[in-house]
């Protein structure tokens, strides 16, 4: 009896695997989903280039800084090589764009799509690592300058800190005076 069922299960099951895999490879892409990831590239490099313009005056403020801490000026040079860097990968990106908004595969449009999101993101990672090493040479200073006072504030509490807040050129022109 249990043999009998099986043979009847069997067909049906290979049935339902084979109109599965078959649809699946025939429902992505289409409907409109090349036009909405160009589109999506678009909007990413129109952000990108808002965020380009602001690191570019964030440049300007950290030579500032720079001037009166020469102990930055590595830090600052670092820091406009990834705004630089920035400027580049915008007009690739601008590019890319130009050559799939005319039309583009689905898979040419998604790559497209992916490969910009995530340069962008490697070069948010790039700021925030930057302005995070300028925040700990500032610590690195201040924890040389106060070595002989008692420390008010547990270890801990700052790692708390650092955890919490995002660098920004904002809190690096704070924390160095600027």
């Amino acid at each position: 009896m249990k043999t009998r069922a099986l043979q009847s299960i069997l067909p049906l099951a290979i049935f339902l695997f084979a109109g599965f895999v078959l649809t699946g490879c025939r429902t992505y892409g289409g409907y409109g989903s090349e036009e909405a990831a160009v589109a999506q590239i678009h909007q990413a490099n129109e952000r990108f280039a808002k965020e380009l313009d602001r690191a570019r005056s964030d440049a300007e403020t950290l030579q500032t800084l720079a001037s009166a801490h020469r102990n930055l000026t590595s830090y600052v040079e670092e820091y406009q090589r990834v705004v630089e860097k920035h400027a580049a990968l915008l007009e690739a990106h601008r590019a890319a764009y130009d050559r799939l908004k005319d039309g583009a595969s689905y898979r040419a449009a998604s790559r497209a799509l992916g490969a910009v999101v995530s340069e962008q993101f490697l070069v948010h990672d790039e700021y925030r690592s930057v302005l995070e090493e300028m925040l700990g040479l500032r610590e690195t200073l201040e924890k040389r300058a106060a070595s002989a006072h008692y420390q008010k504030v547990p270890p801990y509490y700052r790692r708390i800190e650092e955890q919490i807040y995002n660098p920004t050129v904002a809190r690096v022109a704070a924390a160095f005076g600027g």
